[in-house]
């Protein structure tokens, strides 16, 4: 490194990381075609939301923000002061480039990135280059986003006189060196603090494992506080790192022609090119790099489809690569037959008969380590209460999988092969923490606090709404409410819209505990089940199949009264692009017709919002 400062500021916000890899992505590729590896850095907006942090980003040439929206279009959680910082402060960065993630389901789409647009506008600032705008709803946003830094490269190129070198021959961003090559220490001391790239490995109680049918699973996850001090509180988040089935790491060993290779190695990035958690690590061989670090499950684009069309140079391949070249000239084409079917790597190499020797002769590792990335944690709503269990977590997974296209869950793949028994092909992992999990029940977790908290007082009514494992949250409030006779005492009316396809033990979910939250509370919590089962009408032709949202209108006159005569608070817990959106929507419907118009209604529940009344945990 020559110490030369950072010219440019990729900065990101983010919920559930895609606008992190994007940035991420955006530093790796100008980096390199312009040989400048102190060019560009990714940093977080949290990092920058103290007012002198702020004035940090005047420093750069030009910051380019990567902002997603979330719940209705309000920023992430790491933001959401960032915003707040920048709206009463001010900035006089000069120019900035903007790509925002958000989702048509949502009525405000982008407008996290578009409030950041207009906030820089307000200040002065011009902006350069396109607006660019990935759509999460239809699995576009890693072509959209190709397409703006494709047509964006050259902007920023010549504002920076800096000229950018296609790539004539592939050029690694990862070296794979064994150990004794690197002037370092393999071993890794495990200790607090535990945090996302340093998982806490936990012990799954196996006793407290509870199936429902073949949908969902509850599990308590032990935390041996006396050793990891992890603490939590109902309404945050668990993170689960999950591990890739021997079957598919088997075959993207093969792909990558790595079947026999067992020598201990290390990838380390290049200088200033990587958050990954590969850097200084020491792995035991490539099998268990790709089985514990490695999202090889993970959705594919047409800017890696097209990539690997390199590698395919043998005579025979001809027709293959004319094959893919119609399926890459259509984004609609590739969302049919690619990303609709869920396909992995390993799945498309499977669907299009690709093999090596036949098509290819090699694909470099780090080709396939920088689309792919690092294997990341599936967040899940705690569902238990401290108050109740301090040093253990409850988990309601609901099982990802689809019959059609073969695909499972990576998360629910783990934990079916741990609670069944079946999970013998693991020895020592590598992840993120460097720890041994070749205990049969053991995951590496973290805590990640949230803001879908109770509130301060409980003398108002309180409207709990959500579908399946979104019911989690809501049991680990119950528990705490009815675990504390201060908290006990103030609850005046709690009602609980829950959605479930059948009043079945395979989907009344948690029956036992809410059984016991009615009896303690008594006529104070009202449980008000939506069952979508079955057929849509019956016999004599009355609606039978209903969800949340129905029962919420069919309760237009106290839902009115709790939340508006009462300053009552609502919680949902749920899929952002159904449940949540159209419970949204009912509630502004019916705040409307009772305030006099549509607007009224969506102006009182962003008063809620901004009030703190009003809270999604969605996903």
């Amino acid at each position: 490194m020559d110490g030369k400062p950072n010219r440019v500021l990729a900065c990101f916000s983010s919920q559930s990381g895609t606008s992190e890899s994007l940035a991420e992505r955006f530093c790796n590729d100008l980096n390199w075609k312009t040989e400048d590896f102190n060019l560009s850095i990714v940093r977080n907006t949290g990092d920058f939301e103290e007012p002198e942090a702020l004035k940090k980003l005047e420093e750069y040439e030009i910051v380019i923000f990567f902002i997603s929206s979330y719940g209705e279009g309000e920023p992430c959680d790491d933001g959401v002061k960032f915003f707040q910082t920048l709206k009463r402060w001010g900035t006089k960065l000069k120019q900035y480039s903007l790509f925002g993630c958000g989702n048509t389901y949502y009525d405000k789409y982008q407008a996290a990135a578009i409030e950041l647009k207009q906030l820089m506008e307000s200040n002065g600032c011009t902006l350069v280059g396109e607006f660019g705008q990935g759509n999460e709803a239809n699995n576009s946003v890693l072509d959209d986003y190709d397409a703006w830094s494709f047509d964006y490269q050259p902007v920023i190129s010549r504002l920076l006189n800096v000229p950018l070198k296609e790539r004539t021959e592939y050029v690694p961003l990862y070296r794979i060196l064994k150990p004794d090559e690197m002037n370092m220490q393999a071993s890794i001391t495990e200790r607090h603090p535990y945090q996302e790239m340093k998982p806490f490995v936990s012990d799954i109680d196996l006793a407290s494992v509870r199936k429902y049918g073949s949908n969902y699973v509850h599990f308590d996850l032990e935390l041996h506080q006396e050793k990891s001090r992890l603490k939590y509180q109902a309404g945050d988040h668990v993170g689960i790192y999950p591990k890739n089935s021997r079957g598919d790491v088997d075959e993207m060993l093969h792909i990558l022609g790595l079947d026999e290779k067992a020598d201990p190695f290390i990838a380390v990035p290049f200088e200033r090119l990587g958050t990954s958690g590969w850097r200084g690590k020491v792995f035991p061989s490539y099998r268990e790099f790709f089985t514990h670090n490695v999202e090889i499950n993970g959705a594919l684009s047409r800017k890696l489809v097209q990539d690997l069309m390199s590698y395919f140079i043998r005579e025979s391949a001809t027709e293959l690569r004319a094959e893919l070249g119609m399926l890459i000239a259509s984004q609609e084409v590739f969302r049919q037959k690619v990303l609709d079917r869920r396909l992995t790597l390993v799945k498309f190499f499977q669907k299009f008969g690709i093999t090596r020797g036949t098509h290819y002769d090699t694909i470099p590792v780090s080709f396939v380590l920088e689309y792919l990335g690092p294997l990341k944690p599936r967040l899940f709503s705690i569902s238990s209460s401290e108050c109740v269990q301090p040093d253990r977590v409850g988990v309601m997974l609901k099982l990802v999988k689809d019959a059609g296209s073969g695909f499972d869950g990576v998360c629910s793949r783990t934990i079916e092969e741990i609670i069944g028994g079946r999970d013998r092909d693991g020895a020592a992992a590598g992840n993120a923490a460097a720890a041994d999990i070749a205990g049969a029940n053991r995951l590496p977790i973290y805590v990640k606090r949230s803001k879908f908290k109770l509130p301060s007082t409980l003398a108002r009514p309180m409207l709990f709404v959500g579908a399946g494992s979104g019911m989690a949250p809501f049991r680990g409030f119950l528990q705490e409410i009815c675990a504390q006779p201060h908290k006990l005492k103030q609850v005046t009316q709690i009602v609980v819209y829950f959605g479930l396809r059948s009043l079945t033990d395979e989907h009344y979910l948690y029956r036992d505990s809410f059984d016991e939250f009615r009896r303690v509370l008594g006529d104070r919590l009202v449980l008000r089940l939506a069952v979508s089962g079955g057929a849509s009408t019956s016999p004599d032709g009355i609606r039978t199949k209903k969800y949340v949202q129905d029962l919420l209108r069919e309760d237009a006159v106290a839902v009115v009264d709790q939340l508006v005569g009462r300053n009552g608070h609502v919680y949902v817990c749920g899929d952002a692009g159904g449940l949540s959106h159209g419970v949204r929507k009912v509630l502004v419907d019916v705040l409307g017709q009772a305030r006099g118009s549509l607007k009224s209604g969506d102006q009182y529940v962003q008063y809620m919002q901004s009030m703190g009344r009003y809270r999604e945990d969605v996903w």
